[in-house]
């Protein structure tokens, strides 16, 4: 045979086909111009800003993450496009074309949607990866005025990886074809038209694996444990439902058809035997859906709370526009007093020299210190081997009048005994907790404020009388500590906090030079310097590259679903032009037998969003305490964001449902 021939039968099998291989060009070019986007503007970005690392690990996290999608998509693609030709490839074979080329032919094939979706996507990718820079550069807030930027290394890097993705391709096309013979090929669509069996096991351990997932979700309640609980359980809901599609709908299907009232209907008899049928050939696909709804929703409701919810994440951060913290030198505990009016006389001078007013001053002494939990009441601060957040104590020890001031409270302590505060009522009980072995006397009472609170661990606050008994406490808890290092790292910090009034450059202004000037005026031992202001910028540029990741990552979820949803349009369009013939056959005018397909495939359409939408609310709970890590306490917000992100979703996929759905009563009507 010709050389040139085995081209012309590619692009003619192409252009025959193009049903099957338009839509996979079309996902080739938006995945290839989607990476080489995101590397660009990853390349570009890192130095954009101070703080701007954050946001380039992001997008470099993104790189990886849609490289990954993309080898799924392109493998699911071709699997699917070599599964509906086999007769066509079986038929060259019979007519007496080798298996060698027969390999051409679909080397070619692939070949040639490789380069036209390489080359494609790397034009779009070079023409709106300008745009969507601004875009990211208006999200952070900064001054668009960039010039055209191409980046060499990202145009080699995508040509590289989906060249080495489509090769990886073209190897499984060679060798599932080397291994089948002339009647495999002829007979592999048939395949599978045998009533399936119910396999009870795995519909039983996908019940089982379902529930342990949902239970983490609903259980876990500490934010620490459920980042890590957060992986376990999707792994469980993934295996529970692939093997719920897979396996408990047909045995779900099979208990139906047992019921004789129910199955000898005419009605009944055919929904119960097509679903059956549906199920079998379409369960792995249906099961990939409904995850893959589940992520898009996930990863879009997620990033959008983030950053729409930036303003109070930044102010659970920071409750005051400025919080100073000055340690006490040994010896020194006696003259907080005389600390303060020194930041007192400091700041106010560089408020004015800004601009700025001070007001709402907050002014106490603290000592805070990390501890572990080794049993009961007895903690130590020797960081144990295995532990869990439960077991990590933030301990503080403050002055009675000073908490009691701050958080609004009129705790009273009763004789000598201090009065112990904390934000959990199990684990610490009794008269007594222990600290390195240093036992102290108090009275339990009341749970931390808010101001002070903090959930992602045990939180528990010390009220003392005065700075004598304060320091009497704090020496002893020192001296269980050996070295003088370790020793300096728990001191004793006179905190001074505030809020600035004015314009919003002069405050930023205020925010970053405050700590020089504090040093200026000879003010040592300064501990902590943090204002709300002058992170602003740092913050938004991550919060605004984590929604721009989650956007595009999204997108590439709803890309991989849509070529889903319209292979598996086109596989069930195929195998009911044969239903529609022996349906009517067995007696079933038209009209019926279209409204009996058409209510299955409805059904069948409607599960895996169903099945999302469950997922989804059984997670809510524990994606809501990863959310507080990253400082997003405002449930209503998360909970507003991914009911509008459910709707949304559900009305692009009602949206894909419809525009599909042509293709198969098309396929259909050809019988």
């Amino acid at each position: 045979m010709k050389r040139g021939l085995y081209l012309k039968l590619a692009f003619t099998n192409i252009r025959k086909n193009k049903n099957a291989f338009f839509p996979f060009l079309l996902s080739a070019i938006a995945m290839v111009a989607m990476f080489y986007m995101l590397l660009a503007i990853e390349l570009q970005s890192d130095g954009l800003y101070y703080g701007a690392s954050y946001m380039s690990q992001i997008l470099g996290f993104g790189v990886w993450v849609a490289g990954i999608i993309s080898v799924i998509i392109i493998f699911y693609t071709n699997s699917f496009l070599m599964k509906q030709r086999t007769r066509e490839l079986g038929l060259y074979n019979v007519l007496g074309m080798e298996k060698k080329h027969i390999a051409k032919v679909i080397t070619w094939e692939i070949a040639i949607v490789a380069i036209g979706g390489i080359a494609a996507g790397l034009i779009f990718g070079i023409i709106f990866s300008k745009l969507l820079f601004l875009v990211l550069i208006n999200m952070i807030g900064l001054d668009p005025k960039f010039s055209f930027f191409v980046s060499p290394l990202a145009v080699v890097v995508t040509v590289l990886v989906f060249g080495v993705v489509f090769a990886a391709a073209v190897l499984q096309n060679l060798l599932k074809a080397a291994r089948l013979k002339p009647v495999d090929l002829m007979r592999e669509t048939n395949a599978g038209e045998r009533e399936p069996k119910a396999k009870w096991l795995r519909a039983f351990l996908g019940v089982v694996a379902l529930g342990i997932g949902y239970e983490i979700a609903l259980t876990t309640d500490n934010p620490l444990q459920a980042l890590g609980m957060f992986f376990v359980a999707v792994i469980l809901v993934i295996i529970g439902t692939y093997y719920l599609f897979v396996a408990g709908s047909i045995v779900l299907l099979k208990m139906l058809k047992k019921n004789k009232e129910f199955y000898y209907h005419k009605t009944h008899f055919v929904t119960v035997s097509g679903m059956m049928y549906r199920m079998k050939q379409n369960a792995m696909g249906l099961a990939s859906i409904c995850i893959l709804v589940t992520m898009v929703i996930v990863v879009l409701s997620t990033t959008v709370s983030l950053y729409i919810g930036m303003e109070d994440e930044q102010r659970y951060r920071y409750p005051k526009d400025v919080s100073i913290a000055i340690s006490c030198k040994e010896g020194e505990i006696q003259k907080p007093e005389q600390i303060a009016a020194q930041l007192k006389e400091a700041t106010e001078e560089l408020a004015q020299k800004m601009d700025v007013d001070i007001k709402s001053v907050e002014s106490y002494v603290s000592y805070s210190k990390m501890y572990f939990r080794e049993k009961g009441n007895c903690f130590n601060s020797s960081e144990l081997v295995d532990y869990t957040s439960s077991d990590i104590l933030n301990f503080q020890i403050m002055l009675t009048e000073e908490y009691n001031m701050l958080a609004k409270s009129s705790l009273k302590q009763k004789g000598d005994a201090p009065i112990l505060i904390i934000n959990k009522e199990e684990g610490i009980n009794g008269s007594r907790i222990e600290l390195d072995g240093v036992r102290i006397e108090v009275q339990n009472e009341g749970t931390v404020n808010e101001k002070f609170g903090n959930k992602l661990y045990l939180q528990a606050i010390l009220l003392v009388s005065d700075y004598k008994e304060m320091d009497e406490i704090c020496q002893k808890l020192n001296g269980k500590i050996k070295g003088e290092e370790e020793k300096q790292r728990f001191q004793i910090h006179k905190n001074y906090d505030f809020d600035l009034d004015g314009k919003w450059e002069r405050k930023e202004a205020y925010g970053s030079q405050v700590k020089g000037y504090l040093k200026k005026k000879g003010i040592e031992d300064i501990y902590l310097v943090e204002d709300y202001y002058s992170t602003w910028q740092e913050s938004l540029g991550l919060y605004a590259s984590v929604l721009f990741i989650g956007g595009f990552i999204g997108f590439l979820f709803l890309v991989a679903t849509v070529l889903i949803i319209y292979y598996k349009q086109i596989s069930e369009g195929y195998g009911d032009q044969r239903n529609f013939q022996i349906m009517s056959k067995v007696g079933l005018a038209n009209k019926e037998i279209s409204q009996i397909i058409n209510s299955q495939i409805r059904m069948v359409f409607l599960l895996p969003i169903i099945m999302a939408v469950v997922h989804i609310c059984f997670a809510f709970p524990i994606i809501k305490n990863i959310m507080s890590m990253l400082n997003l306490t405002n449930v209503k917000l998360f909970l507003g964001c991914t009911v509008g992100t459910v709707l949304v979703f559900l009305l692009i996929y009602i949206l894909v449902y419809k525009v599909t759905s042509r293709v198969y009563y098309r396929i259909v009507e050809k019988r």
